[in-house]
């Protein structure tokens, strides 16, 4: 079955900044495509993609709650799980 290309972009709550951003970039892959604050000290709104696909990640409250689940169809996933292996997760 042929999936239409999704359209939704998931937003997840972080409360670590840093350490969710080393989690999303060099343990899974993703690279930052963009990062948003109102002021320097602020919390983030950020994007990060891979392989055509984007999470938002963001500290704001407002935003959303912490935890969540969020679903990608990826094609070879075997690859995929060896490449997060390399990189240290699990």
């Amino acid at each position: 079955m042929d999936l239409p290309q999704q359209r939704v972009v998931p937003a997840l709550r972080i409360s670590d900044y840093e350490r969710s951003k080393a989690y999303y970039v060099e343990t899974l892959g993703f690279a930052v495509a963009w990062e948003h604050r109102f002021e320097p000290t602020l919390p983030v709104f950020m994007s990060v993609v891979r392989d055509g696909m984007q999470i938002y990640l963001t500290q704001h409250s407002g935003d959303c709650q912490v935890g969540g689940l969020v679903h990608f169809v990826i094609p070879d996933v075997d690859a995929w799980h060896r490449e997060c292996r390399e990189r240290g997760l699990g």
